[in-house]
């Protein structure tokens, strides 16, 4: 499975946390068994984030999505697709920058083509088209952030419930997840030479676990745990294993930082 974080920051320093994802069994709509939930409460009316598949036919929302993968046959690294994910955001507090782990696109043959816009259409972030150069879009293996000021209507939008305030439109930007080379606004711009790429998870063991959660890695810079609601519940430094016995029994995704600031993320099960 592949996973991804992606993180958005206010322009007060607020700061929320989505997961995307891809699996050859996952489906367009909420899959529980990936860890999926939807919610349907209010978006904050100060600040919140969500985000889901741009294939599905329903207005669901969760802070983890994790799309259909299919192989993409032109890829000649034996590639799945990762997904179209639309990535809303509610702030009051303008601009907002969306930020992802750099080194992780970079260094995955079958990511390193991936882009977040503000637009809906591939055609129209082509970086050769000069007419249509006011459309934002950054390359992920290249660039580490995007800042956009989501108030501004957008190509990605939608109608929601606003806590308080009623039925208000949320805009947000589309992240497509590709490898290089393929159609998209990114070849230009990443290296395609014949590289062997670590792999973008990391072993974790036992799992299920009741107390300690060790990470198959000579040495972890940082490691970060999220719950299912994407709030951060546990963090550690400059090791290779984590204590997990005070967080409630569920599901968590582990997050690591190798020495060379590469991410690597899996998911476990707390007792």
């Amino acid at each position: 499975m592949i996973l991804d974080t992606i993180w958005v920051k206010d322009a007060i320093g607020n700061v929320d946390t989505v997961f995307i994802g891809a699996d050859s069994l996952a489906t367009s709509e909420i899959d529980p068994e990936f860890g999926e939930i939807l919610l349907s409460h209010p978006f904050d009316s100060v600040f919140d984030i969500r985000v889901k598949s741009q294939f599905s036919f329903t207005n669901y929302f969760s802070k983890i999505t994790i799309g259909l993968a299919e192989k993409i046959l032109s890829s000649d690294k034996g590639c799945w697709s990762g997904g179209r994910f639309a990535l809303f955001i509610r702030a009051k507090h303008q601009p907002v920058t969306v930020y992802w782990n750099r080194p992780s696109f970079a260094n995955s043959t079958c990511e390193n083509g991936s882009f977040v816009t503000d637009h809906e259409r591939d055609a129209l972030i082509w970086p050769f088209n000069w007419e249509l150069k006011d459309t934002l879009y950054k390359c992920m293996s290249v660039e580490d952030s995007l800042i956009i000021d989501t108030s501004i209507p957008r190509h990605i939008r939608t109608d929601v419930e606003i806590e308080g305030k009623g039925v208000e439109t949320v805009y947000g930007v589309r992240i497509q997840i590709l490898p290089a080379p393929y159609w998209g606004p990114c070849n230009a711009l990443v290296s395609t030479e014949e590289t062997d790429y670590p792999s973008p998870e990391v072993n974790i063991f036992p799992n299920p676990t009741n107390d300690v959660l060790n990470i198959n890695l000579d040495f972890s810079k940082k490691i970060n745990v999220y719950d299912l609601q994407g709030k951060l519940v546990l963090q550690a430094t400059d090791t290779a294993q984590i204590d997990v016995s005070q967080l409630i029994g569920g599901v968590y995704f582990l997050e690591v930082f190798d020495r060379n600031s590469v991410q690597k993320v899996s998911k476990f099960i707390k007792m």
